[in-house]
């Protein structure tokens, strides 16, 4: 069962960088990390002490991934949206 499951979690991963690579977002690196993590925590079993480590790596990308795809509000930097042609003013 572990070994589906590990298996599963590696998929995921190449599945989730060659999305990354594919279509150049970055956000998606803490997922691709989580699934790594999770997958290396699985098959060392979390009583050996790199498994344990590499399953608290995986909740913190998953944080980190909370992190990168939280909308953030526009800087007023940011150039206004398209707006159709205005009418002369009368």
């Amino acid at each position: 069962m572990i070994e589906e499951l590990v298996a599963f979690h590696l998929a995921a991963a190449g599945v989730t960088l060659f999305q990354c690579v594919r279509g150049r977002d970055r956000r998606l690196l803490p997922l691709a990390l989580l699934f790594a993590c999770l997958a290396g925590g699985l098959q060392l079993g979390e009583w050996h002490r790199l498994g344990r480590l590499l399953l608290y790596a995986a909740g913190i990308s998953g944080l980190g991934l909370l992190f990168a795809l939280t909308p953030r509000p526009r800087s007023s930097s940011a150039p206004a949206p398209l707006q159709g042609p205005r009418e002369p003013e009368r």
